[in-house]
């Protein structure tokens, strides 16, 4: 995705699992983000990668079959991990 992307905290963003949006520019998160994941990853499956990140997901869900995976922050990446 060109340019930057921003997530306002009424806002929510549904994924799949094995997706991965990669952000060119900056990310400015914040609201929901639900993953459903249907299969199971790599060891640490890049969910999100941006040039910088700012803020945090306020409410992540993840459902489905491998629902014990949960999300971590670094300063330009959202990654899934056990």
């Amino acid at each position: 995705m060109k340019g930057n992307y921003t997530q306002r905290k009424r806002g929510a963003l549904q994924l799949a699992g094995n997706q991965a949006l990669n952000v060119k520019g900056n990310g400015h998160l914040s609201g929901k983000l639900v993953i459903n994941l249907k299969s199971r990853l790599t060891k640490n499956h890049v969910l999100m990668k941006f040039h910088t990140r700012s803020g945090k997901y306020k409410h992540v869900t993840i459902t489905g079959q491998y629902s014990h995976y949960h999300v971590k922050y670094t300063s330009n990446s959202i990654v899934l991990v056990k």
